[in-house]
Protein backbone atom coordinates (compact mmCIF):
# COMPACT_ATOMS: atom_id res chain seq x y z
CA UNK A 1 0.00 0.00 0.00
CA UNK A 2 1.03 3.43 -0.80
CA UNK A 3 0.34 6.58 1.36
CA UNK A 4 0.11 9.77 -0.94
CA UNK A 5 -1.90 13.20 -1.04
CA UNK A 6 -4.22 14.05 -3.77
CA UNK A 7 -5.32 18.15 -4.35
CA UNK A 8 -7.65 19.65 -6.42
CA UNK A 9 -8.75 23.31 -7.32
CA UNK A 10 -11.30 24.69 -9.20
CA UNK A 11 -10.25 27.89 -10.86
CA UNK A 12 -12.05 31.17 -11.72
CA UNK A 13 -14.69 31.89 -13.09
CA UNK A 14 -13.77 33.00 -15.90
CA UNK A 15 -16.18 34.52 -18.62
CA UNK A 16 -15.75 33.94 -22.37
CA UNK A 17 -16.85 36.03 -25.50
CA UNK A 18 -20.06 34.61 -25.56
CA UNK A 19 -20.70 35.05 -21.88
CA UNK A 20 -20.48 31.19 -20.84
CA UNK A 21 -19.60 30.53 -16.93
CA UNK A 22 -16.48 28.41 -16.76
CA UNK A 23 -14.51 26.77 -14.55
CA UNK A 24 -10.61 24.60 -14.70
CA UNK A 25 -11.00 21.73 -12.06
CA UNK A 26 -7.52 20.70 -11.63
CA UNK A 27 -6.73 17.07 -9.63
CA UNK A 28 -2.70 16.34 -10.27
CA UNK A 29 -2.28 16.20 -13.80
CA UNK A 30 -5.69 16.58 -14.69
CA UNK A 31 -7.59 19.44 -15.93
CA UNK A 32 -10.96 19.71 -16.57
CA UNK A 33 -13.13 22.69 -18.24
CA UNK A 34 -16.49 22.90 -16.34
CA UNK A 35 -19.44 24.68 -18.32
CA UNK A 36 -22.14 26.15 -15.64
CA UNK A 37 -25.88 26.06 -16.76
CA UNK A 38 -28.38 28.90 -15.37
CA UNK A 39 -29.59 26.75 -12.52
CA UNK A 40 -29.84 27.66 -8.35
CA UNK A 41 -27.11 24.70 -7.95
CA UNK A 42 -24.80 25.71 -10.62
CA UNK A 43 -25.24 30.08 -9.20
CA UNK A 44 -24.15 28.68 -5.75
CA UNK A 45 -20.81 26.84 -6.70
CA UNK A 46 -20.22 29.69 -9.40
CA UNK A 47 -20.52 32.41 -6.49
CA UNK A 48 -18.42 29.90 -3.85
CA UNK A 49 -15.25 29.68 -6.41
CA UNK A 50 -12.47 29.62 -6.22
CA UNK A 51 -12.55 26.30 -4.43
CA UNK A 52 -9.37 24.30 -2.76
CA UNK A 53 -9.19 20.87 -1.02
CA UNK A 54 -6.45 18.86 -0.14
CA UNK A 55 -7.07 15.05 0.42
CA UNK A 56 -4.55 11.84 1.97
CA UNK A 57 -4.97 8.96 -0.06
CA UNK A 58 -3.39 5.76 0.66
CA UNK A 59 -4.16 1.58 -0.66
CA UNK A 60 -4.89 0.39 -4.18
CA UNK A 61 -8.71 1.00 -4.06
Amino acid sequence: MSAGRSEWMAEGPTLDDSVRRRAVLRAGKARVVIEFHDTVTADLIWRALPLHSVAETWGDS
